[in-house]
């Protein structure tokens, strides 16, 4: 009677406390294995450092090219942003004519509207503008005469389209004791369009610059899958998947990519280090303001992230295509 009581509190104690099922088990095994396979990979790469050095610095070019280029074409649309922002035009009147006649036509200007503000400069100060700008200074009165230049009239439109401002030229070109009228929406629409041809340019070497990237990982990672074939054998036969065999090689092409884009970062801070002080003073002689600018953490986490996409891409396409031959010649 005992032993037929005991049994039935036995099942239920084995049922009160069951063994921890395997699925929970699951994302520890999973991230053990992963922690596994990316110390092995860099101790792998670790051991053949030269030969990693090597190929690291190979991406370092490939990938730091494109991105100093992607720099320079920002600060460009920074500087002509700038310049559309502040367009000009200048309307030159006859050299008989003088400041009063100008401010005249100024206020005619004003009262038309479409503008943000109308300057009026008489002949003496046209000559003063024109000293400070050619560099002679005192010596421009000298060698030109004491009224050389007629009275001028600078507009500063409140649109920066070239089409737009154009219009208003000719508008002010047919105004009485007007001789000529200068804007530099010219000079506008051939800074975009260089530009634009910057910007296509850009998009074009990254794209030639990354398939050369891919193809040196997935080179390097060949070799490293043809190196490793007699274990990656014996692995497949004890019953290893593709995706176990897969891991370490992938988490090379990481590592390469990373370490890539660590090397193509500091070319670009040593090219910027190398241009920013004579294009900071070529600036200032044209007035123009332009400066480099430094890669921030922003651009850096980019880099980083396209580089550990490019590695990963690139090994994971050559060590598909070995894993695949090595089946069939097993």
């Amino acid at each position: 009677m005992k032993r037929r009581r005991l049994q039935p509190r036995a099942r239920s104690a084995r049922r009160a406390a069951p063994s921890v099922p395997h699925r929970r088990l699951g994302p520890l095994v999973w991230f053990t294995q992963h922690a596994r396979s990316a110390l092995a990979s860099l101790g792998s790469l670790w051991r053949a450092r030269w030969a990693t050095l090597a190929t690291v610095a190979v991406l370092a070019v490939a990938i730091a090219f494109p991105s100093s280029l992607a720099l320079f074409v920002r600060d460009g649309n920074e500087l002509a942003a700038r310049f559309q922002g502040q367009a000009q035009i200048d309307v030159y009147l006859h050299t008989d004519l003088g400041g009063a006649h100008a401010r005249r036509l100024a206020h005619r200007i004003l009262a038309a509207g479409a503008v943000r503000a109308v300057r009026v400069l008489n002949r003496r100060e046209s000559l003063a503008e024109f000293a400070r700008w050619s560099g002679l200074g005192q010596h421009a009165q000298d060698f030109f005469g004491p009224h050389p230049l007629p009275a001028v009239v600078v507009v500063t439109p409140r649109t920066a389209d070239p089409t737009a401002v154009r219009g208003l030229a000719r508008t002010y070109a047919r105004l009485p004791g007007v001789a000529q009228v200068h804007t530099d929406a010219r000079w506008l629409a051939h800074l975009d369009a260089f530009l634009t041809f910057g910007r296509r340019a850009v998009i074009t070497l990254a794209l030639l610059f990354a398939l050369a990237a891919l193809l040196v990982v997935g080179n390097t990672i060949r070799l490293d899958v043809e190196n490793a074939r007699e274990e990656i054998q014996v692995l497949k036969m004890v019953g290893a998947t593709d995706a176990f065999v897969r891991r370490p090689f992938l988490y090379r092409g990481v590592y390469y990519g990373i370490a890539g884009s660590l090397g193509a970062y500091l070319l670009v801070f040593v090219v910027n280090l190398a241009l920013a002080a004579p294009l900071t003073h070529l600036g200032r002689l044209y007035e123009a303001g332009f400066r480099l600018s430094w890669p921030g953490l922003g651009f850096v986490l980019v880099l980083l992230g396209l580089g550990a996409l490019l590695g990963w891409f690139g090994a994971a396409h050559a060590v598909r295509s070995e894993l695949r031959r090595l089946e069939k010649l097993l």
